[in-house]
Parts: C-alpha cells; sequence; structure tokens
C-alpha cells in the first residue's frame, strides 16, 4: 500500500516547555544526572536551547550518542534468584532523551493514525485503546459465534523477549515501506545504533556494553517501534480473527465443525512460525497455550485435541490468564472471580491486623487503595459470570466496609453503604459500563467497539427513543449472546437517564454520575 512520505516538523520553545512541565518528579534521574526538577527550575531558557538542539538533530538524522546510554537495574520476579532469567531489567534513560524521543513519537503517531497504518487488532500502546476494550473486542466476536452454537479455539502466543529481540535492520526497513523519508530513516538509524547500557546493582556500575538489537526499554518511541515491527503479524494470519496488546498475541477461530477449527488454527500457526523465522523473533513453545471454546455440553461431546508449533504439540488448557483476565473455556470468568477473591481477602486480612492503628477515614482509604482496584480492573468483562459469583465479590466488600466502620455482623449493608458514600459493586459495574459506552460513541475508543453500537432507528419518524439516545439491543439465541458488549453495552445505556447521555465530555460525564445517578 503506498503511503504519503513522512517527514519530520520542527519544535518549537512552546511545545518544549509543555513538555518539560509535564515531566513527573518521580522519575528517575539518568546516567547524565539532570533530573525534571532541575529542567522544571528553569523551563523557559532551557525550552530555547533545547528545542534548538531537537530540529538539529532532526535537520541532521543524527540522535545525540550521549542521550544513548541507560542505566539498568535488575528487579526480582520469582523462582531462582542465581537464574539472570528471573529478572526484569529496569532500564533509566537521560531526562532530555526523553524530550527528543517525545517530538519524534507525537508526530510519527500521528502520522501512523492519519494513515490508518496500525492493524485494527493491535491494540498495545495506542489512544483510546486499552487491555480492556482489547478484550471486550476478542469477546465480542467469540459470544456472538458461541451464539450461533459455533464452537471455538483459541492460541495465546508467547514470544520470547520480544522488545529485546527486535532486529534493527528489520525495523528500519519496514520504517521505510510505511514512508518514512531517507532523512527520518537516518535518524531513526542513529536513534537505534550503538546504544549503550550499563547495569548497576548495589550501588555498583557495571562497564558499558553494546546494545545491538531491540528497541530501548524504558524509552518513549520504544514501544511506538514495536508496534510498526509486529505489524503485519496480523497480515500473515488469513483465518484465524486476531488479538494484540503489544507482544501480546492471541488467536483464535470458531467453526460448527472440530475438524475445521483444528485445521484452521492449524494453517495459521504455521504461517505465524514462518513470518517469526523471517523476522527473526521466536515462540516460546512452553508458554503458548491452545484452549478450546464453547458450552459445557459442547465441549463435554467433542474429543479434546491438540495443534502443534514447529511439530511441538501445544499445551490444551481450561484456563488462561490474559492481558490481566484469567479466561475459562466456558467463557464465564469463574476462575477470574476466585483469583479477584484471594486477591482481596488477602488485603483484607492485612488491613484486618492492623485497623487498630487507624482511624476511620485512613481505613477507608486503604480500603479504596489496596482492594476496591481488584474489583474495578475489567469488571464489565467479567460480569457476565453468574449471580452467585458476582455475590461473593459483594461479601468481601461488605466485610471490607464492617472493618473499616468496626460493625458488627448485625450491622444493615445499606447502611454501611450510605455512611461511607460507597456504591455496591453492582453499581460500580454499571457505572463503569456507562462509562465505557459514552467513550465508545465519542470516538474515545476503538472502531471496531463503535461499530458494534446501533442507535433505534424508526425512519423518518421521530420518537421518544431516538431523542433520548437509545442504542439497538440485538436478539440473541442463547446466554452467550447477552454476554456480548454489543448486547450488554446498549441494554445498560438504554436504562441510564437522558441527562448522563447528553454530558458534553467525560468531565461533566463524571460530576453527573456522582450527583444524578438513578440504581
Amino acid at each position: 500500500m503506498h503511503h504519503p512520505k513522512f517527514t519530520f516538523k520542527h519544535t518549537d520553545e512552546t511545545e518544549v516547555e509543555k513538555m518539560i512541565r509535564q515531566l513527573s518528579h518521580a522519575t528517575a534521574v539518568g546516567v547524565d544526572g539532570i533530573s525534571p526538577r532541575v529542567l522544571k527550575s528553569a523551563v523557559k531558557p532551557l525550552s530555547i536551547i533545547i528545542s534548538k538542539l531537537i530540529n538539529k538533530s532532526l535537520d541532521t538524522g543524527v540522535f545525540p550518542d550521549g542521550l544513548k546510554i541507560a542505566r539498568v537495574s535488575p528487579v526480582f520476579k520469582t523462582g531462582d534468584r542465581t537464574d539472570p532469567g528471573n529478572y526484569r531489567p529496569i532500564s533509566v534513560l537521560p531526562t532530555i532523551s526523553k524530550l527528543y524521543e517525545r517530538v519524534a513519537h507525537q508526530q510519527l503517531s500521528n502520522y501512523l493514525n492519519k494513515c490508518s497504518i496500525v492493524s485494527n487488532s493491535q491494540f498495545g500502546f495506542r489512544k483510546h485503546h486499552s487491555t480492556e476494550s482489547c478484550c471486550l473486542a476478542m469477546l465480542d466476536k467469540m459470544y456472538k459465534q458461541l451464539d450461533e452454537g459455533c464452537l471455538g479455539g483459541v492460541v495465546f502466543l508467547d514470544l520470547k523477549k520480544a522488545f529485546d529481540t527486535v532486529d534493527h535492520s528489520i525495523l528500519l526497513r519496514k520504517l521505510k515501506s510505511l514512508g518514512v523519508s531517507d532523512l527520518c530513516e537516518k535518524w531513526f538509524h542513529s536513534y537505534l545504533h550503538e546504544r549503550m547500557q550499563r547495569t548497576k546493582v548495589d550501588g555498583v556500575c557495571s562497564t558499558d556494553h553494546v546494545v545491538s538489537h531491540g528497541v530501548p526499554q524504558g524509552s518513549i518511541l520504544g514501544p511506538l517501534l514495536f508496534v510498526i515491527f509486529i505489524n503485519d503479524l496480523c497480515d500473515t494470519v488469513e483465518l484465524c480473527g486476531t488479538s494484540m496488546y503489544a507482544d501480546d498475541t492471541a488467536i483464535f477461530y470458531m467453526a460448527k465443525d472440530a475438524d475445521d477449527l483444528r485445521l484452521s488454527i492449524q494453517y495459521d500457526l504455521q504461517s505465524i512460525s514462518y513470518w517469526m523465522s523471517e523476522n527473526r523473533l521466536s515462540l516460546n513453545t512452553s508458554k503458548t497455550k491452545f484452549m478450546m471454546l464453547g458450552s459445557k455440553a459442547k465441549l463435554n461431546n467433542v474429543p479434546r485435541f491438540t495443534v502443534s508449533l514447529n511439530g511441538d504439540p501445544i499445551e490444551n488448557v481450561e484456563s488462561f490468564k490474559y492481558l490481566g483476565m484469567t479466561v475459562d473455556n466456558q467463557l464465564t470468568f469463574h476462575h477470574h472471580i476466585d483469583k479477584v477473591i484471594d486477591k482481596t481477602s488477602t488485603k483484607l486480612g492485612l488491613l484486618y491486623k492492623t485497623r487498630w492503628l487507624f482511624d476511620e477515614n485512613t481505613a477507608l482509604m486503604l480500603y479504596k487503595a489496596l482492594i476496591i482496584p481488584h474489583f474495578d480492573f475489567g469488571s464489565i468483562i467479567y460480569e457476565v459470570c453468574p449471580q452467585y459469583q458476582l455475590h461473593r465479590l459483594q461479601v468481601v466488600q461488605n466485610a471490607a466496609l464492617r472493618l473499616v466502620l468496626l460493625e458488627e455482623m448485625t450491622c444493615a449493608i445499606y447502611d454501611m453503604h450510605e455512611r461511607l458514600n460507597m456504591d455496591t459493586l453492582a453499581t460500580r459495574r454499571a457505572k463503569a459500563m456507562v462509562k465505557m459506552t459514552y467513550n465508545v460513541l465519542h470516538d474515545k475508543s476503538p472502531a471496531y467497539l463503535y461499530d458494534m453500537l446501533v442507535p433505534v432507528s424508526h425512519g423518518n419518524r421521530h420518537t421518544r427513543a431516538t431523542e433520548s439516545g437509545e442504542l439497538a439491543v440485538p436478539r440473541t439465541k442463547t446466554k452467550y449472546g447477552t454476554y456480548a458488549y454489543s448486547f450488554r453495552g446498549p441494554l445498560q445505556w438504554n436504562l441510564t437517564d437522558i441527562s448522563l447521555k447528553a454530558a458534553v465530555n467525560k468531565i461533566q460525564l463524571n460530576r453527573l454520575i456522582k450527583t444524578s445517578w438513578k440504581s
């Protein structure tokens, strides 16, 4: 596909000053020793100087060597502490380098969006995209096909150190194919070439080592460059659907026939294997998983089968954690509820042991900071699970409110919520759904979600439904159809007060939800 040429444009002191003011004081200081606080202390004169330096870099296609040195600190994850593979490298770059990168990132990102270059299947590091919208889009497709009586299969791919193994020559070639000018390509080559890193452990630094592969960790541009690098993987997948959040990739296929399902997934896995080889990336077969999808009856009537990758069978699992959500083979999220309850109950236990140290306001603040986020994360996704499962979550919240208020079991649940001005979890989920649908309708979410929502239409006649902004609720055949966002979103939206739907922006919407919500 032909794209117009991408060339860098000059920045100015106003744009650079804005970027400096937006730097967080919590940002770690790089090897240059210059902190955001130092830059902000003389922001006016420095923004003039830095803007001229950035423009000189863009004009000459040279990224300064002094800004390509990273300090890496290894952070332990899990497992054997003597195994280097069990440490996550945290990379800190010079603060000024992030200003250079921010200018380039904004211009390249705008170009990619204007030309619609990034695949609709890619949700990572893109404006108005999130892990939540990624899961909603994928699950909506699955639920609709399950509603038609199909069987499904999904493969969760695990790429080995994908960000660290990007081949620079291939990346530059892909940038060129997207319309990047010769001068811009020279700048990106300079940005990637001969980057250095030093490792710091217990206050001791290693000597500098050249980084010959990968996109810079801890950088502004790195994630966007990776998205460009992996973008054409979607073109390789011919039969299956694709869901991507950066390198977290899943392919899925739905079919009435089990043999068709197996052969289609296997065909695309072969294509993916070839793409990986061509792009010098590799898949971790032991961490790549396959899961069949369907109702309990459907799964019981179909023999379990496996698919393979380069001749190695992929493990068939009944649940898998994808983008923070534990997905099970019936797409009911009961395993996810179990994990949420485990996490929240553990933190509630810690709060119980230390409750005597805090007053009521502090205890409530700790509850909101430590426990509520676990209930809220993915709530509009997991709300499809049975009511008894959702009630288990509410039981945990009720226990937490009793602890905050130091009340007995006999205290009325409604009174506790009123006294602390806390919503029930069901109300929180309903509000989250309204906010999501508002964002979708106002172009603050991926286009695919917008395409799911159809306004109620009665030809040329104006009715109360059209005036109130109601959305069409699709007909369904089974419970799976009612699980789809394209069903649940419009249903909740139509129950919402018209004043909320008419909000002019998200700020007004949030204010109205606080003051005018009707349960």
